[in-house]
């Protein structure tokens, strides 16, 4: 049998999915070994609403330096069906670090990674960041870099206020 969202071959005497490329560098990468065969049924369940690989190991990326994944050696960290069926690479991750610092490009990085569509390209390359005090300021490098910003302003504002930061656009 094949999987009905994307193709890949079920094996129903043994009731899960054959593994796939994406799943095995994402199952890499996650920290908690634990229910394999969970986290391999939820991957191919959720292959349409999913983001690509290159985003979602982003989002681990991060959420392996939240507060609740470090704590007391990892013992908080979910397993990989609990944080893929709950489409936790949506969460919003306070940009703070144990000394207290974060750069403007990594606070900027995490925003624009939420933003989805054709602009997101520009939002997430072409876009110079500093903090001023308790303020992120963002500039676009180029026209279209300006132009995602306007079109997608209120869209991050709501994001960065997620995070508790403060954007100031310079367009």
């Amino acid at each position: 049998m094949r999987c009905p969202s994307c193709g890949h071959v079920f094996d129903a005497k043994r009731v899960f999915l054959e593994d796939d490329p994406d799943f095995q560098e994402f199952w890499a990468a996650y920290p908690r070994k634990q229910a394999r065969k969970d986290a391999l049924r939820a991957w191919h369940q959720l292959s349409s609403n999913r983001p690509g690989l290159p985003d979602l190991l982003a989002a681990l990326a991060t959420a392996r330096m939240s507060q609740q994944w470090m704590a007391e050696r990892g013992r908080y960290v979910p397993l990989a069906a609990s944080w893929l069926r709950a489409e936790r690479w949506t969460d919003a991750v306070p940009i703070t670090r144990a000394d207290g610092i974060v750069s403007a490009r990594e606070a900027w990085r995490r925003i624009a990674l939420m933003v989805e569509g054709p602009d997101a390209t520009y939002l997430r390359s072409w876009v110079e960041t500093r903090w001023d005090g308790l303020t992120l300021v963002v500039e676009g490098k180029t026209a279209s870099a300006r132009a995602a910003l306007l079109a997608h302003w209120d869209e991050l504002m709501r994001i960065a206020a997620d995070y508790d930061v403060i954007l100031k656009g310079e367009m």
